[in-house]
């Protein structure tokens, strides 16, 4: 399901955990505060969706905010595609992603997964 920059700052001060589906380069320039790095297209998806699920300990129904670059970025879309075939069913896609995140002078973190 898709959800509105509103909505991501709901569920962001609500502590939901954002998983970051951009390649890892372009997370360390920047990144919503908090959030995992699981990059699609990169070959060490599985270890980082492992450690994600290692420290949180989501349940298949606990929410997860998944978001790239927006626009007409799909990393999002295939991320919950790989998620919803480990069972996880409530994923929730920030349709404008980091780049409307920063627009809006939300927290940003920089660094290295």
């Amino acid at each position: 399901m898709e959800i509105s920059s509103q909505a991501a700052w709901e569920t962001f001060q609500a502590g939901v955990p954002f998983l970051d589906a951009r390649r890892s380069s372009e997370f360390a320039e920047g990144h919503i505060a908090g959030a995992w790095c699981a990059p699609v297209w990169e070959a060490d998806l599985e270890d980082r969706l492992f450690a994600f699920k290692a420290a949180r300990r989501p349940g298949p129904e606990d929410a997860i905010v998944l978001y790239c670059s927006g626009g007409d970025c799909r990393d999002s879309h295939l991320l919950a595609e790989r998620l919803l075939a480990q069972g996880y069913f409530h994923l929730l896609i920030y349709r404008d992603g980091f780049p409307d995140w920063a627009a809006q002078g939300r927290p940003v973190q920089k660094g290295q997964p």
